[in-house]
């Protein structure tokens, strides 16, 4: 469930993310708060009661989704459950605004050795990967269909080639260059490249609308960055991939080329 026991007044202190979309925060040592994510997931609302560690709790508000949490209950009721009177598991620490992430992370790494000391953006990032070798799974997937596709590419763009080589061998008799060939095939990928990750993007948006649909507690966002890294492999593979069949194209001898079939 991700849940967390937080003093409000000094949680509310170090992060300037919580915002409430309905109700209020908690009050009473029964009462909690769960993310937008959590509420629809489990069609909750403000009022309702949900059993959490084997106790009953009640809603009293909804928080916007993307603090790291899917449930805010009080600190001393979870120190009583968990049977840890006045002890604390994590510590948040805010940064001022002269100072920066990395100063203070290497302070207090040199001040308290013995506590591991890890900043918000990798807190999430762990939090949203806690899935044993799931980043090791990522990056096989991502390298596997990187191979894969222009593998794809080069046999594609290899056989367009070969059904062309008539083709090709009339525009060398015209005086077409070498390079020019070349730059021929290369467009031709690029655009083909272009509309692929145009409909890559667009079955990526039905796909994650689905996944929701059907898992709607599951955490499904792809950056912009992620974006753009696929948008610079799908370009860059497709030039590679095709950039062996625009050599042997241009290579061609221009009567053998007009003679084949």
């Amino acid at each position: 469930h991700l849940i967390f026991g937080v003093d409000l007044e000094s949680f509310s202190q170090v992060n300037t993310k919580l915002r409430l979309i309905r109700g209020r925060l908690f009050e009473a040592p029964s009462e909690i708060l769960i993310d937008t994510n959590y509420a629809r997931s489990r069609q909750l609302d403000v009022g309702d009661k949900l059993e959490l560690l084997g106790n009953e709790f009640r809603i009293s508000g909804i928080f916007m989704e993307g603090i790291g949490s899917r449930v805010l209950l009080p600190l001393r009721t979870l120190q009583e459950m968990n049977g840890t009177p006045e002890k604390a598991t994590m510590f948040f620490v805010r940064v001022t605004e002269n100072e920066t992430v990395d100063a203070v992370e290497l302070r207090l790494k040199e001040r308290l050795k013995n506590y591991k000391i890890t900043p918000t953006a990798e807190l999430q990032e762990l939090m949203a990967t806690n899935t044993p070798v799931f980043r090791q799974f990522i990056v096989a997937v991502v390298a596997l269909s990187s191979l894969i596709s222009f593998l794809m590419i080069l046999l594609a763009m290899y056989t367009t080639i070969t059904e062309r080589t008539r083709d090709i061998g009339i525009l060398k008799s015209l005086g077409a260059s070498k390079s020019y060939i070349v730059r021929l095939i290369l467009q031709e990928s690029l655009i083909i490249c272009g509309l692929g990750v145009g409909l890559g993007f667009l079955l990526t948006t039905i796909a994650i609308k689905l996944v929701l649909g059907a898992f709607p507690s599951l955490p499904v966002e792809i950056s912009a960055a992620w974006r753009v890294a696929a948008a610079l492999m799908a370009v860059v593979g497709g030039t590679f991939g095709a950039l062996y069949p625009a050599l042997k194209a241009a290579q061609l001898d221009p009567i053998q080329a007009l003679g084949y079939e």
